[in-house]
C-alpha cells in the first residue's frame, strides 16, 4: 500500500504495528508479505534546482573563508562540476527507507579565482 499522506501513516503507525503483531497482513511488497513502514522521498526532480542552488551557495561561502585566511577576495568561478546526491535516512545509510526525515547530500566541486 502507497500513500502521499505521511502525515496519517506517522499518526497511526502504532495501531498499524499492532494489527500486524497479530497477524493482519497490510500489503505486500514485491510479491512478498511485509509488515514494514517505509518511507520514501517523492518529486525529487522538483527538489534538485533548490538543492543544487544552496550547494552552490555553500560552496562560495568556503571560498570565501579560504580566501579571508589566504588575504584575498573570490573571484570568478573558473569550473563547476555536479557531483552525486545522496539520500538516506536522517540517522545514516543503515537507516534507509525508516525515517520519515531524510538527508539529501550533494558533493559538487568549484574552482574559483583568487584576487588581490
Amino acid at each position: 500500500m502507497r500513500t502521499p499522506r505521511v502525515d496519517l501513516v506517522t499518526k497511526h503507525a502504532p495501531g498499524l504495528l499492532r494489527l500486524t503483531e497479530k497477524g493482519v497482513m497490510l500489503g505486500t511488497l514485491w510479491g512478498s508479505q511485509s509488515s514494514e513502514i517505509r518511507y520514501s522521498l517523492q518529486n525529487f526532480d522538483a527538489l534538485r534546482p533548490k538543492i543544487l542552488e544552496e550547494a552552490i551557495q555553500s560552496a562560495k561561502t568556503m571560498a570565501e573563508k579560504f580566501a579571508e585566511h589566504a588575504h584575498k577576495k573570490v573571484g570568478a568561478m573558473l569550473q563547476a562540476t555536479q557531483g552525486t546526491f545522496t539520500i538516506e535516512g536522517i540517522d545514516g545509510p543503515h537507516d534507509g527507507d525508516a525515517s520519515v526525515m531524510k538527508k539529501i547530500r550533494l558533493v559538487n566541486h568549484v574552482t574559483y579565482s583568487l584576487e588581490g
